[in-house]
């Protein structure tokens, strides 16, 4: 081997040599960022997951044991029912006209002209209304208008008169419409010569209908009429509404289910619900599972400390079971209408009325806390989120006025007057 090359490859062991203390300097200086980065990574997953779990106990706080029946189970829904009965608009009329409004008090709009008895669905989003004898349909924001039956007959026609006479009640979310129909009794008996009846002469029969928006279709349940049947509710994943049907015991009266299917009514329960009468003085939460109502117990309930004779708001499962008052014990008619509100964490209902018939005080009950509050003069019909209630007060009928009030602070805010009714 020549000396030149001895000498070159000499030189590169040594080069090798003098390098390999560099590479290693720098390998553990990459290894160290490789795990600082990891453990970087590692930390935020852990804070992530953490702010995750916390977030539903510091929107709530711990759950409350309130006097609502199952209200830690109410507790576990509120958040998702809220979202599901956000109200944008509200609808009332003003004389014979229908109108909605923005929340907030703007864009008011005129739904419709010259109608009779009207019902807002469940979702807020439809409103059904009484006219020329038929059904009919409007959005809340002004569109879609349709009309949904064809079978009212006028005073000219051969046939008797045929109402839609009366809308019982939307489904849950809205896509169903329980209503009756009736023939005017006016001529029973004694009718023009050449006049058709209803019963021989004609296809469409008297009772209950549903009318079913996703197929477009009316649908024939029972020739029963309503007679001592006051409607409820149509509770939320349930295909059969509720009615309270007079028992023929005075004020202890029993709910029934309409099976939409044959037309039959069913007996709900056999618990008893003290004061429950047909008078629209009951209320169910829109997923059935708790009932509400005016009650004045005419024996003594000593488990729940109410004398005789007394009036008082009752809740209970809606099987009757689990039985709790959630107002003061007052004097006979004391307390009035209360009614679940959308998001069913808060009951409102009335102290006493005035002269004219409306509310001397606003009550509200969460079943989340079991606090109970007068609040305002008026009626309180609907709860629009967390802090804002939708307010009816006037002195007459065709001139009162809606307000939105904050549920905090007491403060108010006028949105409408000359207002007839705030449409439920």
């Amino acid at each position: 081997m020549s000396e030149e090359k001895i000498a070159s490859e000499t030189h590169l062991n040594q080069s090798q040599v003098e390098e390999s203390p560099t590479l290693q300097k720098k390998k553990p200086k990459k290894w160290l960022l490789i795990s600082l980065v990891g453990a970087l990574f590692l930390l935020l997953v852990g804070i992530g997951i953490w702010v995750w779990l916390a977030k539903p106990f510091s929107k709530e706080g711990p759950k409350s044991t309130s006097s609502q029946p199952s209200a830690t189970s109410s507790a576990k829904t509120v958040d998702t029912k809220e979202k599901e009965t956000k109200i944008n608009r509200f609808v009332y009329t003003k004389g014979s006209d229908i109108y909605s409004m923005k929340v907030d008090g703007t864009d008011e709009l005129k739904l419709a002209s010259s109608y009779g008895p009207l019902r807002v669905s469940s979702d807020f989003n439809k409103v059904a209304f009484i006219k020329d004898r038929n059904l009919w349909a409007v959005g809340v924001n002004g569109v879609a208008l349709e009309k949904l039956t064809t079978i009212g007959r006028d005073e000219t026609d051969k046939f008797m008169q045929i109402d839609v006479d009366i809308i019982i009640g939307w489904s849950f979310g809205g896509t169903r419409i329980l209503y009756s129909v009736n023939s005017n009794p006016s001529c029973r008996g004694d009718c023009p010569p050449g006049t058709k009846t209803l019963e021989k002469d004609q296809t469409v029969k008297e009772g209950v209908y549903i009318y079913d928006f996703n197929n477009k279709s009316n649908r024939f349940v029972t020739s029963r009429g309503l007679g001592s049947l006051e409607y409820v509710g149509w509770p939320k994943g349930q295909t059969n509404p509720i009615f309270v049907r007079e028992s023929g015991q005075l004020m202890d009266e029993s709910l029934y289910t309409l099976n939409t299917t044959d037309g039959s009514f069913i007996r709900f329960s056999n618990q008893k619900y003290p004061g429950l009468i047909a008078s629209g003085d009951t209320s169910i939460s829109s997923d059935g599972k708790f009932i509400a109502w005016t009650g004045a117990a005419h024996e003594n309930l000593p488990n729940l400390s109410v004398p005789k004779d007394s009036s008082q708001i009752f809740v209970a499962n809606i099987d009757g079971t689990n039985r709790k008052t959630i107002s003061p014990i007052g004097a006979w008619a004391d307390y009035y209408w209360p009614r679940y509100l959308p998001g069913d964490r808060f009951i409102s209902f009335v102290k006493k009325l005035d002269r004219e018939g409306d509310p001397r005080w606003s009550c509200l009950y969460d079943s989340l806390t079991g606090k109970f509050n007068y609040i305002s003069t008026g009626r309180v019909f609907f709860y629009l989120d967390p802090a804002t209630l939708l307010i009816l007060r006037g002195e007459k009928h065709d001139d009162s006025s809606i307000y939105k009030f904050n549920i905090a602070t007491g403060k108010e805010n006028l949105l409408v007057t000359g207002v007839s009714e705030l449409a439920l």
